[in-house]
């Protein structure tokens, strides 16, 4: 009996060992994974920092971009056509609302490169680098105040025997392409009353009584639009 009470004896305290080897475990796995957990969260901070680092940046770049774009237009719809005078056709566009361009308001003149995937139904832009932001400025406010622009006012039925609505731009960087695509999204959605681009800025105003807002990342649209 002895001889038995002492082997209980000895399982009974290798269970102990174990069950207290199993708890040391246990509080390790504990304190690794409170760890793992808190360098997690620093992480998260982190990256959330460098995100919007980063965003800023871009968008800091995106601006500087946009600023060399302040003296340049687009006119977009008009169909190519075989030796045609880019010059005398944004001339003509603007002379049909009231505005004044020479060859010695132009720095440079020609057509955006073409999308192969739009070629058949797009044609590319015309692209007019001025050589000063009023002359651009009295351009765009002067496209403000027509209506119906389109290829009659060019006086060409030969080159142009089908009328064209003829749209007129300032010219954008590539983000502010896709945010603007994003914040006329949301405006088809109802979620904002305006969207609109106006000397290198993009706004937006979410109903008929709030404030202007300027849009510079999608996280900013996002925050307008909540």
């Amino acid at each position: 009996m002895d001889s038995k009470l002492d082997r209980l004896i000895g399982w009974q305290q290798d269970i102990i060992n174990e069950v207290r080897s199993i708890q040391n475990t246990l509080d390790e796995l504990r304190t690794t994974t409170e760890t793992l957990m808190d360098e997690q969260q620093q992480l998260r901070k982190e990256n959330y920092e460098l995100r919007q680092m980063l965003e800023k940046n871009e968008a800091e770049t995106n601006q500087i971009k946009q600023e060399k774009l302040l003296k340049s237009f687009e006119i977009s719809n008009i169909p190519v056509s075989s030796d045609e005078d880019l010059l005398n056709i944004a001339s003509k566009i603007c002379e049909s609302f009231g505005v004044n361009l020479e060859a010695t308001d132009v720095k440079e003149i020609f057509r955006a490169p073409s999308n192969s995937s739009l070629k058949s139904q797009i044609p590319p832009s015309i692209i007019v680098k001025l050589k000063s932001r009023e002359k651009k400025e009295s351009i765009m406010a002067g496209k403000r105040n027509s209506r119906d622009l389109s290829t009659r006012v060019l006086g060409m039925p030969n080159k142009y025997p089908k009328e064209y609505n003829v749209y007129i731009n300032e010219s954008m960087t590539k983000r502010y392409r896709y945010l603007f695509k994003l914040a006329r999204d949301q405006k088809r959605d109802g979620k904002l009353k305006y969207v609109w681009f106006r000397n290198g800025r993009l706004l937006a105003r979410k109903t008929e009584k709030s404030k202007v807002k300027e849009i510079t990342s999608s996280s900013v649209l996002n925050d307008i639009t909540k």
